[in-house]
């Protein structure tokens, strides 16, 4: 914060002693002459209070400059603040619609997986040894296969079609 900022209640303060002193110094003046006595003790007083008033109005003078700057300081300090908002209120937005389309994708990602996931499931081709003599007319086929052993890798039948000999490897 800067000086003049953090100096604003002595503003006040110089504002509220010239007001008091403007205010004893009016009243003593309207006092002194109303007083019957000796001309020099009543001269004096008269002097005393007209002093005191414009000592008084020095300082409400002081406390005002010093108020219209600080006030000018403050505002111009709630302008930036309020840039500054405007900004984060924007990059937040910015922001807040990044995570949006993030969060689109991450479920557009997610569908497409599950749709990956359900494209990739083993085909159910009945009992395996049935199929394999199905095939047998056939030279040497390779078939794929995981659902029988419920594990995640593949066997891979390799028939033999003049033996009808089934082998079985696993990777």
């Amino acid at each position: 914060m800067h000086i003049i900022e953090s100096l604003s209640w002595l503003w006040v303060l110089f504002g509220f002693i010239g007001a008091s002193a403007v205010i004893i110094g009016v009243w003593g003046e309207g006092w002194a002459e109303e007083r019957v006595l000796p001309y020099h003790r009543q001269k004096w007083l008269v002097k005393l209070f007209w002093r005191i008033l414009l000592i008084g109005l020095a300082f409400d003078l002081v406390g005002l400059m010093g108020s219209t700057v600080t006030s000018i300081a403050l505002e111009s300090r709630v302008e930036q603040i309020r840039k500054s908002n405007n900004e984060l209120a924007s990059a937040n937005l910015v922001l807040q619609i990044n995570v949006n389309e993030t969060k689109a994708e991450l479920a557009k990602a997610e569908t497409r997986l599950i749709e990956v996931r359900n494209e990739n499931l083993p085909m159910d081709i009945g009992e395996e040894y049935s199929f394999a003599n199905a095939l047998k007319p056939l030279c040497i086929i390779t078939i794929l296969t995981c659902h029988r052993c419920n594990k995640f890798y593949t066997h891979i039948l390799q028939f033999h079609a003049k033996s009808g000999e089934v082998k079985r490897w696993k990777p």
